[in-house]
């Protein structure tokens, strides 16, 4: 090795210059041969999959980070996307066998209320008594309906007024919006009832009957507002604590509905609570349960796409490191001949990078594709996603690529200056 050494700039002296010069391939080219020479290409290959895996995985998971959590946000802030979810056991045998109870009972009640996902929660009271609503110029027309009451603070809408007490005799009420439609869409045509509009019902004068505890007694309501929150009709509490001890059973320890505001309808521990205790809502759900696959998704894309790369560097690096070791006579020369440490960088990385771009594009036609995939699959649950690639995804393209390529020319770069000491 020594006697190579001397002879090698002597000839460098007379020939004069590097191998370019004395007609032989170029620095890069040679280079190129002295790396992949004996190692087969396998350890760069795996690494270039793992890669590949890894920065498609990143990448959507960028993507689906934006698309849910700022669709989340969006939903929140309009209302698309309610934060209040009317909760119910789950009907099961036992209950149908009368083996337990199909209500929440107190203790229950209360645990779900400290849970942390939990900002507010008002249990829905419902009446203990037949209750009818009547019209004086269909004597015939009765229709059965639930009265119930709940906490001012969870109507979306809250009229003027909304308050009872004993001796008076008109009631004020709040209908639901999509207990009206039911009634003009299927109820009225079935029982060939009359049909209402909203400005009728507020306007004209509508009867209730209450039938319990052997009584019979008639009283007037005036519809006061419409909710598009809540499936019910909606009766100030003192009236119902009043009606339920004269025509009911009282005031009851259990309740059939509760409605809960939560910080955020798609939070896993919220899924995994209604899951655990057999508990189900309604429409909103639907979203939000989406909207919670979508961010376990995210979740796991995220952790195996930063697995996958990491891998990969890893494996990069190691290559790089086991071929230049093996190289080292051949680079060594390479120095002794003149050539400095980062031209060779630059040399090696000529073959590198090209590579490394190469992989990222394939990944972000893939993320394209696998984006439409799942706006359409996710839009079909009730929770769209744009299809459209963020422009956070061209950032990271550029951080994770700059990265991937910073760190393996720090590792050529000291593998070389290893081999150059």
């Amino acid at each position: 090795m020594s006697d190579t050494r001397h002879s090698v700039p002597n000839s460098n002296a007379g020939g004069g210059g590097s191998s370019a010069d004395l007609g032989g391939p170029s620095l890069p080219r040679l280079l190129r041969r002295i790396v992949w020479r004996g190692q087969g290409g396998r350890p760069f290959i795996s690494a270039a999959l793992g890669f590949l895996l890894g920065f498609a995985f990143l990448l959507l998971a960028v993507q689906l980070y934006d698309r849910v959590y700022s669709g989340l946000r969006a939903d929140l802030k309009s209302g698309e996307l309610s934060r209040y979810l009317v909760l119910h056991k789950r009907i099961g045998s036992a209950q149908v066998m009368g083996k337990a109870s199909p209500n929440l009972n107190t203790a229950e009640l209360e645990d779900l209320r400290i849970q942390p996902f939990v900002e507010d929660l008002s249990p829905f009271r419902a009446n203990s008594f037949s209750a009818a609503l009547t019209l004086e110029q269909f004597p015939d027309m009765q229709v059965l309906v639930p009265l119930e009451s709940v906490d001012e603070n969870f109507l979306d809408t809250i009229p003027e007024n909304f308050s009872w007490q004993q001796g008076y005799r008109q009631i004020p009420v709040v209908i639901s919006s999509e207990f009206l439609n039911l009634y003009n869409a299927v109820l009225a045509p079935s029982m060939n009832y009359p049909r209402f509009t909203r400005e009728f019902v507020m306007s004209y004068p509508l009867e209730i009957l209450l039938l319990g505890n052997g009584r019979r007694a008639s009283m007037r309501i005036k519809v006061v507002g419409f909710s598009d929150r809540i499936l019910s009709v909606l009766v100030p509490p003192e009236f119902l604590e009043y009606a339920n001890n004269t025509y009911g059973s009282g005031t009851r320890d259990e309740y059939a509905r509760v409605i809960a505001r939560v910080a955020d309808p798609g939070d896993p521990a919220l899924q995994d609570y209604l899951e655990e205790n057999k508990l189900e809502t309604g429409s909103d759900a639907l979203q939000s349960t989406a909207a919670g696959a979508l961010k376990a998704l995210l979740g796991v894309l995220g952790v195996l796409g930063v697995l996958f790369l990491a891998l990969a560097l890893v494996i990069f690096i190691m290559a790089f490191e086991l071929t230049i070791s093996r190289a080292r006579t051949e680079i060594d020369l390479l120095i002794q001949l003149g050539h400095p440490v980062p031209a060779l960088v630059r040399a090696v990385l000529g073959a590198f990078v090209p590579g490394v771009l190469v992989l990222a594009a394939v990944a972000l036609v893939g993320v394209v594709f696998a984006v439409r995939r799942l706006a359409s699959l996710f839009s079909a649950q009730g929770f769209p996603l744009e299809p459209g690639i963020w422009w956070g995804v061209w950032v990271a393209t550029v951080l994770f690529v700059g990265g991937v390529i910073g760190l393996s020319a720090w590792s050529v770069r000291r593998s070389l200056s290893r081999v150059a000491r």
